[in-house]
C-alpha cells in the first residue's frame, strides 16, 4: 500500500540520517548525498500518488456521505408524507364519523318531527271524522225523530179511524 511506502521512505530517511557521521562540536551530520536524494525522489513520486489516493478516498467518502444524506432526507420526507397521510386519513375518518353522527342525530330529530306531524295530522283527520260522524249521527237522530214523530200521529189517527170504524 502507498501509505506504507511513504512511511518506509521516512524510516529509511531517518536511518540514513542516524547512520551519518557527526561533525565534531556541532549539531550537524554528514549523510550520503546520493542516498538522501534517491529517497527524496522516491518520496516525490510516492507523495502525489498518496495525495491522489487520499483525494479519491475523501471524494468517495464525500460521495457516500452525500448519498446517505440524500437517502436520509428521502426517508424522512417519505415518513413525513406517510405521517401527513395517516393524520389526514385519521382526520377524514374522524370528520366522517362526526358527520355520520350528526346525520344520525338529524335523522332522529326529523323522524320525531315527522312522527309528531303524522300524529297531529291523524288527530286532525280523526277529529274531523268524529265531527262529521257526530253530524251524521245528529242528522240520523233527527231523521229518526222526524220519522218517529210522523208515524206516531198516523198510528193515533189509525186508532181513531179504527175506533170510528168499529
Amino acid at each position: 500500500m502507498i501509505t506504507i511506502d511513504i512511511l518506509a521512505l521516512v524510516d529509511r530517511l531517518e536511518d540514513l540520517f542516524r547512520q551519518g557521521s557527526r561533525v565534531p562540536l556541532s549539531r550537524r551530520r554528514i549523510v550520503d548525498e546520493q542516498a538522501f536524494l534517491d529517497i527524496i525522489d522516491q518520496m516525490r513520486i510516492a507523495i502525489p500518488q498518496e495525495i491522489r489516493h487520499a483525494r479519491r478516498v475523501t471524494d468517495e467518502r464525500d460521495h457516500l456521505v452525500a448519498q446517505a444524506q440524500d437517502e436520509a432526507e428521502r426517508i424522512q420526507a417519505e415518513a413525513q408524507q406517510q405521517a401527513v397521510l395517516l393524520l389526514s386519513q385519521q382526520g377524514i375518518i374522524q370528520i366522517a364519523q362526526e358527520r355520520a353522527e350528526q346525520i344520525k342525530e338529524e335523522a332522529l330529530l326529523h323522524r320525531a318531527q315527522l312522527m309528531a306531524e303524522a300524529d297531529q295530522h291523524c288527530l286532525s283527520v280523526l277529529s274531523a271524522l268524529e265531527d262529521e260522524l257526530n253530524n251524521l249521527l245528529a242528522s240520523t237522530r233527527n231523521g229518526i225523530q222526524n220519522l218517529s214523530g210522523r208515524t206516531q200521529p198516523d198510528s193515533d189517527s189509525e186508532m181513531e179511524s179504527g175506533a170510528k170504524g168499529r
